[in-house]
């Protein structure tokens, strides 16, 4: 991957990323007002249908500039998503692609994002599944996967405990899906009673 900082490329991470947003964009639409909370190095956005208002949000300053060089259009923040304000919405869809796994409490991040939605958006997550861990740990020991990879996760979730973090911050689990072998997961949350947009 070029331009990352070093310790954050690994052979497979580039295919894992690509499967991971391919998960993701499936649940946005043309003309949706788009936050990217965690936003790394942009990959995501050459795969964002048309005319979306897109705003990303990374605590990494080399990543926030590499995406203001790269994509000028658009608009990318330097924030800590845990610590500072999040963006006033109100946001069509919130992605969290790869983060909760980094950060101690999910369920608190999912109500900060919940607050911003608009009505009938919702938050897209992916995470790697529990079940992962093992190879985590061997892929990344093997430099295949980011050295860091798995040092810096504070937990993993399966299926029930992303459904009861999302319960815990006013939200319904709208959609689930597993991909890579069952290895990593994609969950759909929306405002408990919300209904989808027609």
């Amino acid at each position: 991957m070029a331009d990352a900082p070093p310790g954050l490329s690994g052979l497979l991470s580039l295919t894992v990323k690509r499967r991971r947003i391919r998960r993701a964009v499936c649940h946005l639409r043309a003309g949706e007002r788009v936050l990217d909370l965690g936003s790394g190095l942009g990959e995501l956005v050459e795969s964002l249908p048309p005319d979306v208002v897109y705003l990303g949000v990374e605590r990494d300053p080399h990543m926030v500039e590499h995406c203001r060089r790269r994509f000028p259009g658009l608009t990318f923040l330097r924030g800590d998503i845990l610590k500072d304000p999040l963006p006033a919405g109100p946001w069509d869809a919130i992605l969290l692609l790869a983060v909760l796994e980094h950060v101690p409490d999910p369920a608190a991040l999912l109500a900060k994002a919940a607050a911003l939605l608009a009505t009938g958006g919702r938050i897209v997550v992916t995470t790697p599944h529990p079940r992962g861990q093992r190879l985590l740990e061997l892929l990344a020991r093997l430099r295949l996967l980011s050295p860091f990879a798995d040092d810096e996760h504070e937990t993993l979730l399966d299926r029930g405990a992303l459904e009861a973090a999302g319960a815990e911050a006013g939200l319904e689990l709208a959609g689930y899906t597993t991909f890579l072998a069952g290895l990593n997961q994609c969950a759909v949350f929306r405002r408990r009673g919300s209904t989808p947009p027609s």
